[in-house]
């Protein structure tokens, strides 16, 4: 049933919308300004997949102690880290972190039941959710009983994530950081040191080091460094077995040592064949690679073993050939 507009009361803040409803109760007194959190009515969806899923209360005629109010759903919501709230069907409340919660449509005038045991505000209406953010445009979760909306985001798209401050779609110009809200002329840019304006980026720099090593490879720092070591300006770079670090560019990085240019292998590796990381040997015949020292030095084979023994051998008997005939 579509309720007539209810007229305000003392003590009940009340902005008209053209879908008539009324925003705020005057139980709650008022203290969030529904201007910059409501969103609109939207439709709910199915049971599988609605536009707000978390259900956070339902209360059933029979609880005649209880009264719902969107100020009420907004702050269970905002106690449980949401960062949207919505009343349906005069008795229940929704919560959700989901930016889609359009998906189903919106109309301006299926949200007009009463909210239960609460003649001053509507609360969604069948199958419609009246949807608020919990914290009022670019305002996020602060410090102290939750929700408190005491820091400020700087989102191109509103309202931010509300636990963080986080934002969908990257932050409005001239502001920068995880929460859109590091700029010179507000705290320092959250800069330790000093904050230099950048008209070019529309935002600020901090004046001190970045630690490149909590970034990303390949991103942040160079995906041919093995292991990232910040350093106060830049970073160096850990290098595994066969590699040495090189400097010579603009960034830090590893590249492979040529240990056959430089002598580096064993003086019974016959010909020195380098590799990345590391090197091999070419041996020359009857001779193999030794294996159990990684393939860096050559040994004789069995065969070349016996050849030698025979030819020792055979020298040996010659000699003693010629010495008894001399006799």
């Amino acid at each position: 049933m579509e309720l007539p507009l209810q007229q305000p009361k003392s003590r009940m803040y009340r902005r008209p919308l053209s879908s008539g409803l009324i925003q705020c109760s005057k139980v709650e007194a008022c203290s969030l300004k529904d201007e910059d959190q409501y969103l609109g009515c939207y439709r709910s969806g199915d049971r599988n997949d609605r536009a707000l899923n978390v259900s956070q209360y339902s209360i059933q005629r029979f609880e005649i102690w209880k009264a719902n109010s969107n100020s009420g759903c907004i702050r269970e919501c905002g106690k449980h880290g949401f960062t949207f709230a919505g009343t349906e069907d005069g008795n229940e409340c929704y919560c959700d972190n989901r930016y889609d919660y359009g998906r189903y449509g919106r109309s301006q005038h299926s949200c007009r039941t009463q909210c239960i045991r609460n003649n001053d505000e509507t609360c969604g209406g069948d199958h419609y959710f009246q949807i608020y953010s919990v914290c009022p445009t670019g305002k996020y979760e602060g410090t102290g009983n939750v929700p408190n909306c005491e820091n400020e985001c700087h989102c191109k798209v509103l309202p931010c994530f509300y636990i963080n401050g986080t934002c969908q779609d990257g932050c409005a110009a001239g502001w920068k950081g995880d929460a859109c809200n590091a700029n010179c002329k507000v705290n320092n840019g959250r800069c330790q040191h000093q904050c230099i304006e950048n008209k070019t980026d529309e935002w600020c720099s901090c004046d001190e080091d970045v630690n490149e090593c909590d970034g990303e490879r390949e991103v942040d720092y160079n995906q041919d460094c093995h292991g990232c070591q910040n350093t106060d300006p830049g970073y160096r770079c850990d290098c595994g077995e066969g590699f040495i670090e090189d400097n010579s560019n603009t960034e830090s990085n590893c590249i492979d040592v040529n240990e056959c240019e430089r002598g580096l292998y064993d003086v019974d590796c016959h010909t020195c064949v380098n590799l990345i990381g590391g090197h091999t040997c070419v041996c020359n015949d009857r001779y193999v690679l030794d294996f159990k020292r990684i393939r860096e030095r050559c040994i004789g084979t069995v065969v070349g073993i016996l050849f030698v023994f025979a030819a020792t051998v055979c020298a040996a008997g010659a000699a003693m050939y010629f010495i008894k005939r001399r006799e």
